[in-house]
């Protein structure tokens, strides 16, 4: 879900150089935050020179949750012919809900 652009780079001493972070993710994979719930997910990114020196920073991303519309979709009519009979008039279809 976080990316960080480049992955990797080359600097001189004193050269200061800047990385980018994007976090993606679907729309779907936090539907179960109840609106105004957070959730805050931490990332921790290390730099290395290579040479035994390391450096590391926190990237924290914080979603808070909405009431999202249910959806509903699906045959919303049907038609069935009574013929006189006595067996029962039927119509069938379906629908999905998210």
């Amino acid at each position: 879900m976080l990316t960080v652009s480049p992955t990797s780079l080359t600097a001189d001493a004193g050269e200061t150089h800047n990385l980018t972070w994007s976090f993606n993710s679907t729309p779907q994979a936090f539907d179960f935050l109840a609106a105004g719930e957070t959730l805050t997910l931490t990332y921790t990114i290390q730099a290395d020179d290579g040479h035994g020196g390391t450096d590391t920073q926190t990237v924290t991303v914080s979603i808070t949750g909405t009431n999202d519309a249910a959806i509903i979709d699906g045959t919303t009519s049907g038609a069935v012919d009574e013929d006189g009979a006595d067996a029962p008039v039927t119509a069938i279809g379906s629908l999905t809900a998210s």
